[in-house]
């Protein structure tokens, strides 16, 4: 049994490189049945704003970073993506994972909202029926590994997500009491963006494609103000903010929509793919910055945030030790369970053997069956629990040994 990932992020790829290679919900499904076909036995994939990772499971060891390469490449018409690509597996792509869902992998180090993404990422790929028992497992101790980290060490209460940081900036950039604020797009980050900009005092007016989610945001945020979305750039020239952070894989905002604009616009670009095409920075009046360009914050709470997640590295990586070595044992539980289906077909030939040669009562028989089963499984499963107790270096060639021997 082996788990991997494979994909790319903020470390390596920048936001040009990242938009393009982002998986939308259809293509999560496309991309997940493709590399089911290609012998994976699970599959989950976590696309968000700062990457686009896929994690899998397989019997055999079929993946590597030439397969992760490629795949990436053919999946996306894309070429020249090697230098961009990172693979792990095992215990290092376990680790990865465990940190990632801590928050010591994030663009924004400790944020909230990758526990958040990975938690949908699960659902989404358990609802499809790609995640099974073993990704359901790992990814269940990660997202419990990251809140209990998350509630000892109260790092959440030194907040620095990205709309936090967008809200924060625009604070420096003027005061926001009675400034007006326009939200394009309320899932996730806008939501968090509505919620920092409540503590301003601004004038809030989200504008979102679906009305009827607005008017859910209306009644569960009274202060804010509902704007059409076919409206949404008539109301620009009212704005002094704009932060736009949708899902929609078209341009929201286009430079043309800017040209007559006589006041000074701010716009913060929370998505990817990006929301505002890049040259409404070019304009007089235009300040445009996106998620790459919001990256220098408040570095005191930053390297603070980072100092605690630090302290748990260790533990992070005793529980990732702990998980890989629960992983390869479920290969053992499945020899098991074929042994065992063995032993009883073994059984049931020499005991039918020995009932047709001999007259026993039914006392007897009862007696000469447990025993004769009992001798088989005991005999045949020694070497196999031993190996369980004692996980070491060669773990992986004794199994593999042991599946051959047992194989029906």
């Amino acid at each position: 049994m082996f788990f991997y990932s494979f994909g790319l992020n903020h470390h390596k790829a920048d936001i040009e490189i990242r938009e393009k290679v982002h998986f939308r919900d259809s293509e999560i499904i496309d991309a997940s049945e493709i590399l089911e076909n290609k012998g994976m036995e699970e599959v989950l994939i976590l696309s968000t704003c700062n990457r686009s990772e896929i994690f899998l499971v397989s019997q055999r060891n079929i993946v590597d970073r030439n397969f992760a390469i490629s795949f990436f490449e053919d999946f996306f018409k894309l070429r020249g993506l090697s230098e961009f690509i990172t693979f792990r597996k095992d215990f290092v792509a376990i680790n990865h994972l465990f940190r990632l869902a801590a928050g010591l992998d994030s663009l924004i180090v400790g944020e909230d909202q990758i526990l958040g993404q990975i938690s949908d990422s699960f659902e989404t790929s358990l609802s499809l029926g790609y995640a099974k028992k073993i990704l359901s497992e790992i990814f269940r101790r990660a997202i419990n590994l990251s809140k209990n980290i998350k509630t000892d060490s109260n790092i959440s209460h030194i907040p620095l997500s990205l709309p936090y940081i967008a809200v924060k900036k625009a604070g420096e950039i003027m005061d926001l009491s009675n400034k007006n604020a326009l939200v394009v797009g309320i899932g996730s980050i806008g939501e968090l963006t509505i919620k920092n900009l409540l503590e301003t005092g601004a004038n809030i007016y989200i504008s979102n494609w679906h009305m009827e989610k607005s008017f859910e945001f209306k009644r569960k945020y009274p202060e804010i103000s509902i704007i059409d979305y076919e409206k949404r750039v008539d109301s620009i020239k009212d704005m002094d903010f704009i932060f736009s952070s949708t899902a929609s894989p078209h341009l929201v905002f286009k430079k043309n929509q800017f040209k007559d604009i006589d006041k000074k616009v701010y716009i913060f670009d929370l998505a990817l793919p990006r929301d505002c095409e890049p040259s409404i920075g070019d304009l007089e009046n235009v300040f445009l910055k996106d998620i790459d360009s919001i990256k220098d914050i408040s570095k005191k709470n930053l390297n603070k945030r980072r100092d605690i997640l630090n302290s748990y590295i260790p533990e992070i990586e005793d529980k990732a030790k702990d998980t890989l070595k629960w992983m390869k044992e479920v290969k053992i539980d499945y020899i098991l369970k074929s042994l065992n289906e063995r032993c009883d077909e073994l059984a049931d030939k020499t005991l039918d053997y020995i009932f047709r040669k001999t007259d026993m009562t039914t006392a007897q028989k009862i007696k000469v069956d447990k025993a004769v089963r009992n001798a088989l499984k005991k005999v045949a499963r020694e070497p196999i629990l031993s190996l369980k107790e004692n996980y070491y270096e060669d773990f992986d060639s004794a199994l593999k040994i042991l599946t051959k021997v047992y194989k029906k």
